[in-house]
């Protein structure tokens, strides 16, 4: 700041609107009216200065301490929400880097953090903003202790900031949280709610939520209680007393034994007709013993092989069939039922897809033909309009003015582009059309030919006299 009094003349002019009741708005807006804005203080810094003068920084609180210490216990003892949570008048929430001043203490710790790093306090949002930080940053972060009245104490480690909290700042803690001022409207903790795990010898910042913790009382549910019984008292197999509810077996119904039954001998005919190739089942297995226990579970126990000779194919009265239930042969006719309808649907599906093709093929081969036909009238209207533009030549030909005693250049030259122009195609045709009609207009003209011949003259200096004289020595030139 470059002003044209000094430094120490506007604090005393600062401090003197103070005492006259001046705001600092005012004081600023008369500071920039009487110096400009660019020599003016800002209004941080009259904010600062008039501060000072009130006692809120660390000068006049140095004095003070002891009566700001007598009257916080008084308001302890008195109860309410001020005993609750103290103000503090001698909070610091003045950047002295920046020379601003921040709204709250809250907002001042995290500035300092994220700006200067510079770890002040300790609440749960510094601790939530230090871990998001990387390990390159936790290296450059000052951990400060400004508790420590009359002068700031770094550390370069936490552990080191937190030791020397406890050490140093310990008692006032266990005073603030042992006061019975606080615990006298709470019950006392039981000890079988004590934490599972120890907490470390340096606590971290005090939870708002321990008081209400205290008064929570748990209870157990009527279902859990020991002296809870149930109604129904069933008569269960020890084997499934162990298992979870969700893990017993629910005890089957008649109707699902038998489908199950009926499941494994439809299996065993189609093992039995895949082998044979005709539907004719050996059976060398007895039926198997099912047994189904109390508590839901169902055993199957196998038993020994029937020795049956093997039937005969080809032998006439041979081999004895084997019957079926009625619902199984009604399953098994079902099942094939099925197959075959599944079939037929396949092939019709492939049916209706080659028809599909055939009908595509038919029409890109019509495709094909009518394009044939388009390009066919397209060749013949080519060859009427060739033949139109060549009889329109004719007509052009027999009506231009042609001398055939005389065949010069320009002539011949002509002739030569109206034979080429039949050849050209025709979008080429009109573009030379008015070209090669100026060049022969050019030769054939009877009176561009004579104007030729007269320069002829001129340039060889022949002159024909007819002998007449029109009064002025001058004769006529042919």
């Amino acid at each position: 700041m470059t002003s044209p009094i000094a430094y120490d003349q506007l604090r005393e002019m600062t401090r003197n609107f103070l005492s006259k009741g001046v705001s600092a708005v005012e004081t600023n807006a008369i500071f920039q009216g009487k110096f400009g804005t660019e020599n003016s203080p800002t209004l941080c810094t009259i904010y600062k200065w008039r501060r000072e003068h009130r006692g809120g920084m660390r000068e006049a609180n140095d004095q003070n301490l002891e009566e700001n210490e007598k009257e916080k216990e008084k308001e302890k003892d008195d109860g309410g929400e001020k005993g609750a949570k103290p103000y503090k008048k001698y909070c610091d929430k003045y950047c002295e880097q920046c020379n601003r001043e921040l709204s709250s203490r809250h907002y001042y710790e995290l500035h300092m953090l994220k700006i200067h790093n510079i770890f002040v306090g300790d609440s749960k949002a510094l601790y939530e903003l230090l871990e998001s930080f990387g390990p390159k940053r936790e290296k450059k972060i000052i951990y400060r202790c400004d508790e420590c009245f009359g002068g700031e104490l770094d550390y370069e480690l936490l552990e080191d900031l937190r030791r020397h909290r406890f050490l140093e700042h310990g008692k006032k803690m266990r005073e603030k949280f042992d006061s019975p001022a606080q615990t006298k409207h709470f019950e006392p903790p039981p000890p079988q709610n004590a934490p599972l795990c120890p907490s470390s010898i340096f606590p971290s910042s005090p939870r708002r939520s321990t008081p209400k913790i205290r008064r929570c009382r748990s209870t157990v549910p009527f279902a859990f209680s020991p002296s809870h019984k149930k109604d129904d008292d069933r008569s269960t197999d020890e084997s499934t007393k162990t298992l979870r509810r969700s893990a017993r077996v629910p005890k089957p119904s008649p109707a699902l034994i038998q489908s199950l039954l009926d499941a494994k001998e439809m299996a065993k005919e189609f093992a039995n007709y895949g082998e044979n190739g005709h539907g004719e089942s050996e059976d060398n297995e007895a039926e198997p013993i099912v047994t189904i226990m109390k508590d839901g579970r169902i055993e199957v126990e196998e038993t020994e092989r029937r020795e049956k000779p093997k039937a005969k194919r080809n032998a006439g009265g041979g081999a004895k069939k084997r019957t079926m239930s009625p619902d199984a042969m009604d399953a098994a006719d079902s099942m094939l039922k099925l197959a075959f309808t599944e079939q037929q649907k396949k092939q019709q599906q492939n049916a209706e897809m080659d028809k599909g093709n055939a009908e595509m093929d038919k029409g890109n081969a019509e495709m094909d033909k009518g394009n044939a036909e388009m390009d066919k009238g397209r060749d013949e209207s080519l060859q009427k309009e060739l033949a139109v533009e060549a009889k329109a030549d004719k007509r052009r030909k027999s009506f231009s003015i042609a001398r055939p005693s005389r065949h010069d250049d320009c002539t011949w030259f002509g002739h030569s582009i109206a034979a080429s122009l039949r050849q050209m195609p025709i979008h080429t045709k009109e573009l030379a059309k008015t070209r090669i009609q100026q060049v022969i207009y050019e030769c054939t003209s009877p009176i561009i030919q004579n104007d030729k011949d007269k320069e002829e003259t001129q340039r060889n200096g022949t002159f024909k006299c007819d002998g007449t004289d029109n009064g002025k020595g001058r004769t006529s030139i042919i």
